[in-house]
């Protein structure tokens, strides 16, 4: 056999099996990169909210059908400067707060809600729900954003 049509055969061969299995290489991509994503941690450090001086962060991010919820907490050496929209927690308002932390077993957060820590709600759109949640454990010294929108 030349060494042309061996080329041609291996070059026809090559195609072939790009055309069928690139479905599934496309798939795969896509699949691997909606993974990754997911599995990325927010980036909260442009949020003017977040006081500076923390020590220690972590969170998670999850998409999916339009659906969002960005979650991330950070750790202080000694209590931030917090923005002068935050509010003290205090037995009247505890309740309501706590349920808005219960959709997010992950954070843990709704049995470390307590009088003295500070929280502040901030809608995102009035036509679709979705907000941010603030809140500042002063306990644990540890400052909580959620992001979310349904």
């Amino acid at each position: 056999m030349k060494k042309s049509t061996k080329v041609i055969i291996i070059v026809c061969v090559s195609v072939f099996t790009v055309a069928v299995f690139s479905p599934f290489i496309l798939t795969g991509v896509i699949l691997g990169g909606l993974t990754i994503f997911n599995m990325s941690k927010p980036d909260f450090s442009d949020d003017p909210l977040l006081p500076s001086g923390y020590v220690d962060n972590d969170g998670e991010q999850s998409y999916g059908a339009g659906d969002w919820l960005n979650y991330g907490y950070f750790v202080y050496d000694e209590k931030p400067q917090l923005d002068e929209c935050f509010q003290e927690v205090t037995a009247d308002n505890q309740e309501p707060i706590r349920k808005l932390f219960d959709g997010v077993p992950e954070m843990k957060l709704s049995e470390k809600i307590s009088n003295g820590d500070y929280y502040y709600i901030e809608s995102i759109n009035k036509t679709k729900l979705g907000g941010s949640i603030y809140y500042y454990d002063i306990e644990q010294n540890t400052f909580y954003i959620l992001d979310y929108g349904f």
